[in-house]
């Protein structure tokens, strides 16, 4: 409390009290030997001081440039942390997938829209395969009902003026099957939900597309990726945010 009050005065003030190590005052040579220390403090507090990881807080003014070094250090010393965030939640690839879903569908299947969906990562296609077909899109312009029509796009995938061969044929099969692979769980999705007359309706049509693409699955191995990569914090997001949409879905359908 007395170095708390007295912190930033200038005054001639000491402390009278019996003298203790609650407070160091410690210097290092940059952020990251900063953030190393605490870590190391951390497990200390733990292994010797009895203390909990719960019962632990750091704190840095400026504190988002520090984030990622302590991160980073509290990983590799094998210490957990939790670091608290403000987040935009739409800018997350599950909310981005289910807001692009229904702009494809409400919006006449633009481009932009469902490669939108698509690089959220969960679309069916990985990063590869969204630049190919994407490519070919652009390309030829190719929106609203190129997409939904049962035919196959026939458009040379190298462009104007160019001939048929062999290797185009095997090119444009492929990018039909990758086309197929993105836009079926979509159909589906838009037929549900345009007979969706109800709240319980849309919810039940937009489980019906986490199901037709293994969202369940999908999200858990991601988390399982940045678990190993040393990013809990990201994984545990994951989590969260699956259980924040199922509990809507689930909110939306009861009401």
């Amino acid at each position: 409390d007395f170095f708390a009050e007295n912190m930033f005065s200038y005054s001639s003030v000491s402390f009278q009290g019996e003298p203790n190590d609650s407070v160091k005052l410690m210097t290092a040579d940059g952020m990251v030997a900063e953030c190393e220390f605490a870590a190391a403090q951390a497990i200390s507090l733990v292994r010797d001081g009895g203390c909990r990881w719960r019962d632990i807080a750091v704190c840095a003014k400026g504190f988002d440039d520090y984030r990622l070094p302590l991160e980073s250090a509290f990983s590799r010393f094998g210490a957990p942390i939790y670091t608290a965030r403000k987040a935009d939640m739409l800018s997350k690839p599950l909310p981005m997938l289910i807001e692009s879903a229904y702009e494809i569908i409400l919006g006449g299947w633009e481009a932009d829209d469902v490669f939108d969906y698509l690089r959220t990562g969960f679309g069916g296609l990985d990063t590869g395969e969204c630049d190919e077909l994407e490519n070919y899109v652009f390309m030829w312009q190719l929106h609203g009902s190129a997409w939904t029509r049962a035919e196959n796009w026939r458009l040379h995938p190298e462009g104007y003026g160019k001939q048929p061969d062999e290797a185009s044929e095997q090119t444009l099969e492929h990018i039909n099957l990758l086309r197929e692979t993105a836009r079926r769980p979509l159909m589906r999705f838009d037929e549900n939900a345009s007979a969706a007359t109800t709240a319980s309706g849309q919810a039940q049509a937009l489980a019906s597309l986490f199901e037709d693409l293994h969202l369940a699955d999908k999200l858990q191995a991601r988390a399982e990726e940045l678990e190993k990569d040393g990013r809990a914090a990201a994984a545990q997001e994951y989590a969260q945010l699956w259980d924040i949409t199922v509990g809507a879905l689930e909110q939306c359908a009861a009401v």
